[in-house]
Protein backbone atom coordinates (compact mmCIF):
# COMPACT_ATOMS: atom_id res chain seq x y z
CA UNK A 1 0.00 0.00 0.00
CA UNK A 2 1.52 3.70 -0.81
CA UNK A 3 2.30 5.82 1.71
CA UNK A 4 -0.24 8.92 0.57
CA UNK A 5 0.79 11.15 3.43
CA UNK A 6 1.62 14.59 2.43
CA UNK A 7 5.40 14.94 2.17
CA UNK A 8 7.29 17.91 3.96
CA UNK A 9 8.11 20.60 1.28
CA UNK A 10 11.99 21.28 1.29
CA UNK A 11 13.04 24.79 0.83
CA UNK A 12 13.74 25.83 -2.44
CA UNK A 13 17.56 27.24 -1.97
CA UNK A 14 17.93 30.92 -3.71
CA UNK A 15 20.92 32.62 -4.52
CA UNK A 16 20.66 35.70 -5.82
CA UNK A 17 23.09 38.42 -6.89
CA UNK A 18 22.95 42.13 -7.47
CA UNK A 19 24.81 44.75 -7.81
CA UNK A 20 25.80 47.45 -10.70
CA UNK A 21 23.89 50.91 -10.99
CA UNK A 22 20.68 52.54 -12.02
CA UNK A 23 18.06 49.79 -9.15
CA UNK A 24 16.85 49.88 -6.06
CA UNK A 25 18.53 46.23 -4.89
CA UNK A 26 17.96 46.28 -1.34
CA UNK A 27 14.03 47.25 -2.14
CA UNK A 28 13.63 44.32 -5.10
CA UNK A 29 15.63 42.11 -2.94
CA UNK A 30 13.24 41.90 0.11
CA UNK A 31 10.38 42.47 -2.53
CA UNK A 32 11.46 38.96 -3.79
CA UNK A 33 11.30 37.38 -0.21
CA UNK A 34 8.45 38.59 0.41
CA UNK A 35 6.32 38.00 -2.72
CA UNK A 36 7.43 34.41 -2.01
CA UNK A 37 6.49 34.32 2.17
CA UNK A 38 3.19 35.94 0.32
CA UNK A 39 2.82 32.62 -1.40
CA UNK A 40 3.73 30.36 0.82
CA UNK A 41 6.79 29.16 -1.22
CA UNK A 42 9.39 28.34 1.42
CA UNK A 43 13.01 29.50 0.07
CA UNK A 44 16.33 29.37 2.46
CA UNK A 45 17.60 32.99 0.97
CA UNK A 46 21.64 33.86 0.17
CA UNK A 47 21.82 37.34 -1.28
CA UNK A 48 25.15 39.41 -2.15
CA UNK A 49 25.08 42.54 -3.16
CA UNK A 50 28.29 43.88 -4.86
CA UNK A 51 27.22 47.12 -4.44
CA UNK A 52 26.29 50.18 -6.56
CA UNK A 53 23.35 52.67 -5.87
CA UNK A 54 21.44 55.32 -8.38
CA UNK A 55 23.22 55.82 -11.37
CA UNK A 56 26.53 54.86 -9.52
CA UNK A 57 28.26 51.80 -11.27
CA UNK A 58 29.09 49.20 -7.98
CA UNK A 59 31.20 46.56 -9.93
CA UNK A 60 35.35 46.84 -10.06
CA UNK A 61 37.04 44.83 -12.77
CA UNK A 62 38.07 42.83 -9.60
CA UNK A 63 34.56 41.79 -9.04
CA UNK A 64 35.14 38.16 -10.21
CA UNK A 65 38.59 37.58 -8.60
CA UNK A 66 37.16 37.96 -5.09
CA UNK A 67 37.63 35.34 -3.17
CA UNK A 68 34.45 35.37 -1.10
CA UNK A 69 31.89 36.72 -4.10
CA UNK A 70 33.68 33.12 -6.56
CA UNK A 71 32.61 31.26 -3.41
CA UNK A 72 29.53 32.43 -2.99
CA UNK A 73 28.60 32.00 -6.86
CA UNK A 74 30.69 28.13 -6.68
CA UNK A 75 28.35 27.08 -3.98
CA UNK A 76 25.45 28.74 -5.53
CA UNK A 77 26.08 26.33 -8.67
CA UNK A 78 26.42 23.31 -6.32
CA UNK A 79 22.62 24.44 -4.66
CA UNK A 80 21.85 24.43 -8.19
CA UNK A 81 22.43 20.60 -8.73
CA UNK A 82 20.46 19.84 -5.05
CA UNK A 83 23.33 20.11 -2.28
Amino acid sequence: MADSSPKPKKNLSVLLVTGGCCHDYDFQSKAMQLAAQEKGIPIDWTIVNQGGKGTTYGHSKDTFSDKAFLETVINGIVWAGGR
